[in-house]
């Protein structure tokens, strides 16, 4: 046992212990396997349900971090798919954010176009003129945001196709 270590270090180690096999485990079986693993070490009988959670607590929130709640005081290891699913779903979700806000600016440029500039002037006049750029700069950028999202989404599909083929090799160690 490392003096050094600290009862945090100890308790995420644990976590991580009961966490590798891949399958969902209750928060209370977590804190039996941690209290079990104590004896004999500066922490028996010092580590307390209701804190337990505070040593990974905060650590389930970080992206790199391969653990998370499945839901209330159920917690499981995260597959390499389901790490790319969630940075990719992220991705995704900024992207089409993006593109929606370009389609909403181009609608409104259309809407005011049409209700103050439309019917007063001519096709030659400077305000058309400006207005066709900006449609057509607004219409490039949301081609070239779809084809963004197209090919993101056409990577994170290969990526997990490639994960789904590959075989279990079981569970390693912490």
């Amino acid at each position: 046992m490392n003096k050094i270590m600290t009862k945090a270090d100890f308790i995420r180690n644990c976590f991580c212990a009961v966490l590798e096999d891949g399958k969902i485990h209750r928060y209370r079986e977590i804190y039996d396997y941690a209290c079990t693993k104590s004896v004999g070490t500066p922490f028996e009988g010092q580590l307390d349900l209701r804190n337990f959670i505070l040593a990974f607590s905060n650590r389930l929130e970080q992206p790199d971090f391969p653990y998370m709640r499945v839901r209330f005081g159920y917690y499981q290891k995260m597959t390499p798919a389901m790490i790319c699913g969630a940075v990719g779903d992220q991705q995704l979700n900024r992207v089409y954010e993006l593109l929606d806000a370009a389609i909403t600016l181009q609608q409104k440029a259309r809407d005011v176009y049409t209700d103050e500039f439309a019917h007063t002037n001519d096709d030659g006049a400077p305000v058309s003129q400006i207005y066709e750029s900006v449609y057509r700069k607004s219409d490039e950028l949301i081609d070239c945001l779809s084809a963004w999202l197209a090919e993101t989404e056409d990577l994170l599909n290969v990526v997990e196709q490639h994960q789904e083929a590959e075989p279990e090799i079981g569970p390693q160690l912490c």
